[in-house]
């Protein structure tokens, strides 16, 4: 898999339609994971709804690619206004979302703080 930066300082990747329990999306997350500066990766569940991805997800990233995970709690709005959460966003590596229905993303991370600050992961990082 070859990956080429876009212009700018920092990287999206976008994948779906894979399964990583299923190691489907193996290959694609070891290319992303390399180019990301050291230290724990963010992973914010809000398309999941559910606690137990997270522990999945966070095992997988430390027993498959070495990659500490600090779980960003946003289930919701108003979680993603909360300014510790948007602190947690802001010292991590790179962020993750993942798991589930776009339509969740999209209901609790649009125009909040949570969203300003993941996106800025994605372009200063």
């Amino acid at each position: 898999m070859i990956f080429q930066r876009p212009p700018g300082d920092g990287w999206l990747v976008l994948i779906g339609g894979g399964e990583f329990t299923f190691g489907e999306t193996r290959e694609a997350d070891q290319g992303w994971v390399e180019k990301l500066p050291p230290g724990a990766l963010g992973f914010l569940p809000v398309a999941s709804g559910s606690t137990e991805y997270s522990d999945h997800f966070a095992t997988y990233m430390a027993e498959d690619l070495e990659r500490e995970v600090k779980v960003v709690p946003i289930y919701r709005r108003r979680d993603a206004r909360r300014a510790k959460n948007i602190e947690r966003i802001e010292a991590v590596s790179g962020v993750y979302l993942g798991g589930g229905v776009t339509d969740f993303i999209l209901e609790a991370m649009r125009e909040t703080p949570g969203l300003s600050a993941a996106s800025w992961q994605t372009v200063e990082q």
